[in-house]
């Protein structure tokens, strides 16, 4: 149900009762004879109030409503920026891109690397079961990023480690793990550094 569906609803709901208006007008009507402007006066101050109540509540209402819409919205940008990031990792990793720099040191790839605003680095977590095995340049929702190729030493399988600098947008991306098209996709930061590793 769309907001001003909402709205229609509520005021709908919310409007004075006209029975109830009715009914006022009538309570005050014995009155009148002995004092008829007085009884006049609190018809219109009571009908007054009501209609005072009414417009506030359906203000407040306009105001819930208007938050709830936004809220719904940026939470859906969010949800879907990250799914967008967490695509665009498998589909660079399964495309088998060659290497433009191959080396086993990351402090060499690093020292190659020099149009990167970063220090190109190998999370700890990862040096345990991973060796370097070449880099290159790409792009990481948006942003220049290092394509880190990693050879599970267990196994010899290739996995991807993307880089990127956290910039304040990419803090925004969920920190999740997903699989997409047979492809894990973990994302993570460490040390001001936006990281996504693929496997399969």
């Amino acid at each position: 149900m769309d907001v001003e569906q909402r709205l229609r609803e509520f005021h709908a709901q919310a409007a004075p009762d006209p029975i109830a208006v009715k009914a006022l007008l009538q309570a005050t009507v014995g009155s009148a004879n002995e004092n008829p402007r007085t009884s006049f006066d609190q018809v219109v101050a009571s009908v007054k109030q009501s209609w005072a109540l009414y417009l506030t509540a359906a203000s407040m209402a306009c105001l819930v409503f208007a938050f709830t819409g936004f809220s719904f919205h940026e939470q859906g940008s969010l949800n879907e920026r990250t799914e967008r990031t967490v695509r665009e990792v498998a589909m660079n990793h399964i495309t088998h891109l060659k290497s433009e720099h191959e080396s086993s040191s990351i402090v060499e790839l690093d020292l190659v690397m020099q149009q990167l605003p970063f220090a190109l680095k190998v999370p700890e977590h990862l040096r345990k079961n991973f060796t370097v095995a070449g880099s290159r340049y790409c792009s990481l929702a948006g942003h220049l990023a290092a394509h880190i190729k990693l050879r599970n030493i267990h196994d010899g399988k290739l996995s991807s480690l993307f880089v990127a600098l956290l910039e304040q947008d990419l803090k925004s991306i969920g920190l999740e793990s997903q699989t997409v098209a047979g492809v894990d996709v973990e994302l993570f930061n460490e040390d001001g550094l936006f990281y996504a590793l693929a496997s399969r």
